[in-house]
């Protein structure tokens, strides 16, 4: 495996694969996702993945905004699904010594929270997508284990 800045695999590629949870209220819906996208993080290693502890392993939650015809509207979880992936950075690439995550204390972190199962076990982050050197909008809320190696310059 090589991926050369990271790299994030979809828990879910069409609807049709998870209507099975289509009776549910979206709220749980989207904790159960995101307690699968955990349990798959866990199947594939502990936070660290081949080659020596190159790469890292998190989580990541994305879906916050949706768009219509209406424009962009914010989604908290309780409105649209949100988007669980496995996400895999290479610690030693050039490119990914600007990548930043900071401590997460949105409520669309809180959401994420709230459906960790054993959330001791895990630290959570976040990045924005900022406008005009302000923070405009949550773009990922990141589900990253304990014990896992991140770069302390990753840390914002």
């Amino acid at each position: 495996m090589f991926i050369s800045t990271f790299d994030e695999e979809p828990l879910w590629y069409r609807l049709a694969e998870i209507e099975y949870m289509s009776q549910l209220p979206i709220v749980e819906q989207n904790r159960l996702l995101i307690g699968l996208a955990i349990e798959k993080l866990l199947g594939e290693g502990d936070g660290e993945a081949d080659e020596g502890g190159r790469y890292l392993r998190m989580v990541s939650v994305t879906g916050w905004w949706d768009v219509d015809e209406r424009g962009w509207t914010r989604n908290d979880g309780t409105k649209s699904l949100l988007a669980p992936n496995i996400w895999i950075g290479n610690k030693l690439s050039e490119p990914m010594r600007h990548f930043r995550m900071a401590p997460a204390e949105s409520e669309c972190a809180a959401f994420v929270k709230a459906a960790v199962p054993n959330v001791e076990e895990y630290r959570l982050y976040e990045n924005w997508k900022m406008s005009g050197g302000e923070r405009f909008s949550v773009n990922r809320v990141y589900v990253c284990p304990v014990r896992a190696d991140v770069p302390d310059e990753w840390i914002a």
